[in-house]
């Protein structure tokens, strides 16, 4: 009787199941583990992974606090179309808030104008950056007063700047 002929499988899914692969996967493994007998395996349970980031990254790294919260936060809260709900109030909140002129504002992606603004961040100078984290700590506080506050915004005509003010200000109010 003649040795019919094996159909190889088809679909990734056969592929998975098949047990040829499976047979082939064990049969490179046991090379692979022969050609790295000398290793002792049991020391990688006590091994320690977590490697310290490049000290090229650390010297790269802002040492303000505030422009590390902000290129954080920035991105959640554009994001946010209940406080954001077009790029035009991205573009608005950059000049506002940033002093940044975003031109062809309405030509680019919301993720464009995000990634601009969160780069453009890192230059703002120590108080206004204080101000901004400030503001932006309260707007995702969570707090309903706040958030009627944002949401008049548009509806009272109020600069960024202005709302970052009011943000602010009632923040040593409370304090």
């Amino acid at each position: 009787m003649a040795k019919r002929a094996e159909r190889k499988p088809s679909s990734r899914s056969d592929k998975t199941r098949d047990v040829r692969t499976a047979g082939r996967f064990l049969e490179e493994l046991s090379w692979l583990l022969q050609s790295y007998s000398h290793l002792d395996f049991k020391v990688l349970g006590e091994a320690n992974f977590q490697t310290a980031p490049p000290e090229s990254l650390r010297k790269a790294a802002s040492s303000n606090g505030n422009i590390q919260f902000l290129v954080g936060s920035l991105p959640i809260i554009f994001n946010n179309v209940r406080y954001f709900p077009s790029n035009e109030d991205i573009a608005d909140f950059a000049n506002g808030a940033l002093g940044l002129n975003i031109p062809r504002w309405e030509k680019r992606s919301r993720y464009e104008l995000i990634g601009l603004i969160v780069c453009e961040t890192a230059k703002l100078d120590d108080q206004r950056l204080g101000r901004l984290v400030e503001a932006i700590t309260r707007v995702t506080q969570e707090d309903p007063g706040i958030d009627a506050i944002v949401a008049d915004r548009r509806a009272n005509s109020l600069s960024w700047n202005e709302l970052i003010q009011i943000l602010t200000q009632r923040g040593l109010d409370e304090a």
